[in-house]
Order: C-alpha cells, then structure tokens, then sequence
C-alpha cells in the first residue's frame, strides 16, 4: 500500500447553513407565479421551469443560501478564445474563487448567462444576431448546464430595426419611426420580405426564438432561461429613447406572447430590467414603462462607480443627508422606484447586471454583501420599502466576482448560493495494472499516474478516484433528478486513445457493496492493488469522447464526462469510483489530468470531478 500526494475536486450546489430567516409579507415575491400559466391551447410552463423560478423566488424566505451568486459568461464576440485559455470566458474553471475558512473548498457562480446579441470583429464591428453564433452559445452553455447544474440567463434583443446594416445594434440611431409601429399586427407576408423595419424586427424575433428552442439539456428537455428581452430599456436603445411608454408595453407584451404562445416556448422566465444610476428625471420614471401583469421577475442593471461607493450607495445612503446632489436625489427616486415596482406587484428582485466597481479596479465582493444586507433591512420593515434581492449577476471581465476583493468572503458567506467544489484524498487515487493481459487481476504497486487503456503488452489500466463526498451536511437533501456526473479531462485531447476502437466504452464502477448501500473498494479507502477488481456496480455508466462535446454538449470542451445516479454518493466516507476501458487496444491509452486548479483567475486544466447538487431542508 503507497500514498500518493495529488488532488481531485468533488463540486456541489451548495446550500449552507446560517443567516436569519426573513419573515414572509404581502408582495415579497415568494408567493408569485409564473406568467406562462397552463390554458386552453397552451401546456404553460414547463416543470423544470416552475422549479427554477420557484427556487428564484423562495430566496426571500431561506436562511441559507437566499442571495444566487451569478456571472454573465459572454456572447458572439467571445467564441473564438481557444477553449481553457485565460480568454475562454465560458470555462467555468476562469470564475473558481477558493474559500477562506476550509483548504480546499471553491465556489462557482449558481447562475451563469449570455448574449446572443453583441459586437463581433475588429472596427469597424459589426452588431451581430444570427444563428451560427447563437448554436455555439448554446452548446457551450448546454456543456456547463449538464456538468455544474446552474440556473442560465438569457439577453437577447431584436437589433435597431431602421438600421438594416445593424452597425448601431440597440442604439437609438437611426431612429426613424414609433414602436407601435413594429407591433406584431403589421408584420406582413412573406416573412422573408425584410424590407420594413417590422419584418426585421419579427425575423430577429425568430432568430431568438429558434436558439431558445434549441437549449436543452443532456435529456433533452428544454433548459429553464432568465430571459431579458429588452435590457436597459431606459438608457441610450431604440426601443427606449424617444419612445412612448405604452407603445414599449404593447410591444413588451407582443413579444411575451410571441414567444409564449406562437413559437411555444415554455422555459422563459420573463425578466423586465431597468438602469439605475446616474439618469435623468425623466428617464427615472419607472412605472409608466412596467408591463404590469406580463413580468416574472423584477431586474435592476447596477453599475457602482468610486463615486457611488464613497457615497454610500452599497449601504442605500445617496449622500449626505440635507446635502445631497441633484443626481444622487435622482439615484435615491430610481431606486425606490423600482423596489416599489417589485413589491407592488409581488415579483422577485434581481441585480441584472451587477459590477461593484464600474470604473476602478479592484472591486470589493464584501460591497455586494453590504447592499444585501441594507436591503434585507429594509426589506423586513413594515411596510416593506425593498425587495430581498434574489441574484446578484456579476458582468464580464474585470467586473467578475473573482476579480474582485474579498472572494472568501463571498464563498464563505452561508447566504450566497454558489457551485462549490472540494478537493478529493490523494491517498485514495492512482492507476492500477493488470497482472497480465485478461488475468482480470491488479499486479504491482499502483501507480501515481491517472491512466486508462492498456499497456504495449495488452494489459489493461483501471483508475480509482476517490472523492470526500461525506462532508457536505448530514441532513443535506441530494439532487436525484440532476444526479451525479463524473468529469475527466486528457492531458492532451488531440493524442490517439481507445475512444476510437469501435463499441468502445470507458466504463465507471462505482464501490457499492451487496446491501446495495455506497462503500470503499476492498472494505479500505486507501489504494491498494485488490482495489483492480474488488466488488461494485459493474460498469455504471461510461464516459463520453471529448472530441463530440462541442457538437452534442454533453460536458466542457476537451472534458469527457458520465452521469451517475446520486444513489452512488457515500455519505459517511469516500465515494470511490473505478475506470478503465473495456475494448482492447494495444498500447493505447488515456493519461488524466490530475492536477486541479492552483490559481485565482487561471482555468488551468481540470482535475477530475464529481458534480452533484443539493439543497438543505
């Protein structure tokens, strides 16, 4: 018997345990439905999606885990990073953030999105919505939903339909007409005539509609989406400025029913959102512009400068009382504004868009913790005077959370919901060869090297991984319906393996005992030789070619990956799984990374994972 000194990672939801429950109260949010209700020529919304939002709006009730910690990934404009790099933004191994309080343990956010909708190339750029880009997204966001289980946002807008070179994208210029002209009602035939700007407008429409429809999961049930049709309404867009706001409702309402009840779509989750800071009287008026009756959750796009810091803002103080500027009593009006649109009219409150240091670097994540804390204070009031805030989603780049100061103090804070990780046992974990070929037996000492396949004399290599699942909490509830997969990650993807030997299965057995209750190989956590074929469930499931991932997006690019029933999970030690392949192959074999990631803000290669989530009752 040999210890061996690396690491795997185990990652789950986590939802931890600590904070003080809110009291429920009239139009907290926590007792509202989806808009997309069953009727007579419509199924409403899918289960999957009255789950997700009512996990969303539950938040203002739990103790645990009641603010979503989320992170916009990107759009069109971030597709050509090579996958794993320090660009790839939709790895989520870039937003890793280690805990503070135990070695080991890291967050990832529990809410991750992008835009179907942005500028792609070097100037000139060109504004861009279309399908190529959208299919790249969704696999890539179809990879992350099926191996870290988080909920998924959605921005997508029609472009400026006056502007047919769709140079300007949302901007408001050109803009050369009403939106009630672009009312549903004066779409004409055929369809494909885009020469008014209403068949623009629709046939963008579509082009949402079909990468929405498109999103699914491993099973292929459509994926639930926070959905922002029109971000930012009152800043700088066409579909904004200049506008009337009851042609802005109308058209709101066309396109909720479009999408709900023409194209079928029912894993929206409706998302109206305004800008909140540094506007104009006029542009700070809310409520003429909310379409009452057709939102399921309120948004708010945050963006703090050093100024708003200084000012107080996380705290909800605009200054100094008695003192104030006439910007900051405008900042002061929004916000209220828009609390009392979410609270009048018993929706959720999100933070859309949230950046913590909009113009200076770095931010401090314990300023996110600060503005939740002043709105649960004014939250639990009577009356209420704020909405809790259910999600704080983080932006790009030097806006994410990892970037920012004090990320153990977001990880380790038990009221923010994230995608944890822990790292496995190395003593548990290593390589073990076949005595001889077919003997079906281990011979030798294992090996530290993570390998499977089969020697140049045809003996085969099984892999034991062992993972501390046990430490999540005892009354923990697991996800049966996501379950448990498995992520594996080459050394080096373009070398050949025995994916490619035809019926080809890379087999995971999981050490379950004759009760059929999870145990350790052998009766011994520790890696030993016996462990090469000592009982279990045979060949539970098999991992998948890493080289189809980015067609089918079952899992991360370059990563190959299988789903497990969560029965496996050993909740009172190691849950322990064995490797290997099962149609020979002289000589070939896989070489797994077993490294995990060393650093803040590098996706370097990932260590192998077991993924699961779970909920505290």
């Amino acid at each position: 018997m040999k210890s061996f000194l690396f690491r795997s990672a185990i990652l789950v939801t986590a939802i931890q345990a600590a904070g003080t429950p809110l009291t429920a109260h009239a139009g907290d949010g926590s007792t509202s439905k989806l808009l997309d209700q069953p009727g007579a020529n419509s199924p409403g919304a899918t289960a999957e999606t009255i789950a997700a939002y009512k996990f969303i709006t539950s938040r203002t009730l739990h103790a645990n885990s009641n603010m979503i910690e989320g992170q916009h990934l990107g759009g069109p404009g971030d597709l050509d990073a090579d996958p794993g790099s320090d660009k790839d933004v939709f790895d989520m191994q870039r937003y890793r953030m280690p805990s503070g309080k135990r070695h080991g343990l890291n967050a990832f956010p529990r809410l991750v999105g992008a835009r179907y909708d942005a500028n792609v190339g070097t100037a000139p750029q060109v504004y861009t919505l279309d399908s190529a880009h959208i299919d790249q997204i969704d696999n890539r966001l179809e990879g992350i939903v099926n191996t870290y289980h988080p909920l998924v946002a959605i921005t997508a807008t029609p472009l400026n339909p006056w502007d047919p070179d769709h140079r300007t994208g949302r901007t408001p210029l050109p803009n050369d007409g009403q939106l009630s002209d672009l009312a549903l009602a004066n779409r004409t035939k055929p369809h494909s005539d885009l020469s008014t700007p209403v068949n623009r407008f629709w046939a963008d429409i579509d082009i949402i509609a079909d990468g929405l429809a498109k999103l699914k999961d491993a099973n292929g049930k459509p994926i639930p989406v926070l959905f922002r049709p029109f971000a930012e309404y009152n800043i700088e867009k066409y579909y904004g400025k200049g506008q009337k706001a009851s042609d802005f409702v109308a058209l709101w309402n066309d396109v909720v029913h479009y999408y709900k009840d023409v194209r079928g779509l029912h894993n929206l989750i409706y998302c109206w959102e305004a800008w909140t800071w540094r506007l104009s009287a006029s542009a700070g008026q809310l409520d003429d512009w909310f379409p009452v009756g057709n939102v399921d959750v309120v948004g708010g796009s945050f963006y703090f400068s050093k100024d708003d810091r200084d000012a107080g803002y996380f705290n909800l103080q605009f200054g100094t009382p008695g003192s104030q500027s006439q910007q900051q009593l405008n900042d002061q009006a929004v916000f209220n504004d828009l609390m009392a649109l979410a609270v009048n009219n018993n929706k959720p409150f999100g933070a859309t868009q949230w950046s913590v240091n909009s113009d200076y670097a770095p931010g401090d994540n314990a300023n996110t913790l600060a503005f939740m804390n002043a709105l649960d204070g004014r939250h639990k009031s009577s009356p209420a005077t704020a909405q809790h805030m259910a999600f704080a989603y983080y932006w790009t780049t030097s806006e994410e959370a990892n970037w920012q100061d004090n990320t153990a103090q977001l990880v380790d804070d038990a009221r923010v919901a994230t995608v944890s990780s822990f790292d496995g046992t190395g003593a548990q974990q290593g390589s073990i060869l076949e005595s001889k070929k077919g003997s079906g037996v281990g011979g030798g000492q294992p090996g530290a090297t993570l390998q499977t396949g089969f020697s140049s004399t045809n003996q085969q290599y099984r892999t034991i991984l062992s993972f501390a699942a046990n430490v999540i909490p005892s009354n923990a509830n697991i996800d049966a319906t996501n379950g448990v997969s498995l992520l594996l990650m080459p050394v080096n993807p373009n070398a050949p393996s025995p994916f490619s030997v035809a019926g080809q299965k890379h087999c995971v057995d999981a050490a379950v005992g004759s009760d059929g209750l999870p145990t350790v190989f052998n009766g011994n956590a520790l890696l030993e030789t016996l462990d090469f074929n000592a009982p279990g469930l045979l060949c539970s499931t098999w991992t998948n070619d890493w080289s189809t991932n980015l067609v089918n997006g079952a899992a991360p690019l370059n990563v190959s990956a299988a789903a497990l029933a969560s029965t496996v999970l050993n909740r009172t030690g190691p849950t322990q799984l064995r490797v290997y392949f099962t149609q020979l192959q002289a000589g070939g074999r896989v070489t797994w990374n077993q490294t995990p990631v060393t650093g803040l803000n590098t996706p370097d290669d990932l260590a192998p994972q077991l993924v699961f989530t779970y909920t505290l009752p």
